[in-house]
């Protein structure tokens, strides 16, 4: 009666009398009459305004949005599993970060504390080199100035050995 769909399509119209469109399974019928020598694009056009846009039944599409729902919950939890270590790797830098500070701030701390007092437990030595062994050193080495023994360290020995601590 008509050529092919793809002959027709090519002479550039399409014949269709009537189209009839199954709308349930119990048998509802629309039928839709269309002749017109316009292309295949006007007719679906026509008949989408007629019938609304395709519905595809896919039995396999609640199962594949399971799937889905499934596959961005365990994404989700991976984000949050993820994040929940980043964090903790964070605050246990941090801790690290505040007793290195801290550490720091003690040792600072403790070496000031040893500084001063070692130089409490000097200051009696001190006045005591300065009061009983400095004036006596100090003739010792300008006698070595004057002389300028072969030895010197050996001529200072002797002078030392020799001097009279309560001379003045």
């Amino acid at each position: 009666m008509f050529g092919s769909l793809q002959e027709q399509q090519e002479q550039g119209q399409l014949l269709l009398p009537w189209l009839r469109i199954l709308d349930s399974p119990q048998g509802c019928q629309q039928v839709v009459d269309i002749v017109c020598d316009n292309p295949l694009q006007f007719i679906q056009d026509k008949i989408r305004l007629s019938i609304g846009n395709p519905r595809n039944y896919d039995p396999e599409g609640p199962k594949r949005k399971r799937e889905e729902e499934r596959m961005r919950g365990e994404q989700a939890k991976q984000a949050e599993a993820e994040a929940k270590k980043k964090e903790e790797e964070e605050a246990s830098r941090t801790e690290r970060e505040m007793k290195k500070q801290n550490d720091a701030r003690k040792l600072a701390r403790l070496q000031e504390e040893e500084r001063e007092a070692l130089h409490l437990r000097s200051l009696p030595m001190r006045k005591y080199l300065i009061e009983n062994v400095l004036p006596t050193l100090t003739r010792g080495l300008q006698e070595v100035a004057k002389v300028r023994p072969e030895d010197p360290i050996d001529y200072l020995a002797e002078y030392l050995f020799n001097a009279d601590p309560q001379q003045n």
